[in-house]
């Protein structure tokens, strides 16, 4: 299922790309088991307890963030540009920023809760956007789980050319996952040398 927003839309709307709603709240109770938002133009973030993707109908699609976001279910974002210097706790859900997003502000976020403790993994997939910081962890509550990291290489063009995916296990060294690392780097034929920066992230 897929609902339109836009800033000229009305709630009184039916949805569809000639009328669409004004509000992502309205847009989340005509997807009943969760589904794609397109926003035309701009919208604001609100959240939902159903499992959505958030897509921009165009590159120049902009959404304000609030200050902090806890995530209810899974959340996608594409082809969308995020303003606001928001703080994101995942709470175990998947969070996924795919390269075609971008963000004027800067944006921390957290694999498990802001303050209660997490039983399970956590799941971040960050390929576009600025970040201060990623934690795999909660912010005060603690999480039993492992973390789930994805890596992507990304090119200037924000093409990703190459991804993988690594467990983090409390039984390995930092050693161990730097040789996991430039393996899967020397099998997607990527060089350190073409590497112009990175991003890393740690779970205490």
């Amino acid at each position: 299922d897929t609902a339109y927003v836009a800033s000229s839309g009305s709630d009184s709307n039916d949805g569809t790309s000639e009328k669409p709603f004004a509000t992502l709240s309205k847009a989340y109770t005509m997807l009943n088991r969760g589904g794609k938002i397109v926003v035309k133009d701009t919208a604001v973030y609100e959240g939902t307890s159903k499992p959505i993707l958030i897509e921009g109908e165009s590159t120049s699609a902009n959404i304000t963030l609030p200050a902090e976001i806890s995530l209810q279910s899974d959340l996608r974002l594409s082809n969308i540009t995020l303003s606001g210097a928001s703080t994101i706790y995942a709470n175990g859900h998947n969070f996924i920023a795919e390269s075609s997003v971008s963000s004027t502000d800067r944006l921390s976020v957290y694999g498990g809760c802001k303050s209660t403790d997490l039983v399970g993994d956590t799941y971040l997939t960050l390929l576009g956007g600025k970040y201060n910081n990623v934690y795999g962890g909660g912010y005060a509550g603690k999480v039993s789980g492992n973390t789930n990291i994805v890596l992507g290489c990304v090119d200037k063009d924000n093409n990703v050319n190459s991804l993988f995916r690594i467990k983090t296990d409390i039984s390995r060294t930092s050693w161990q996952y730097a040789v996991e690392i430039k393996s899967m780097l020397s099998i997607n034929n990527v060089t350190k040398n073409e590497l112009s920066g990175c991003i890393i992230s740690s779970v205490v």
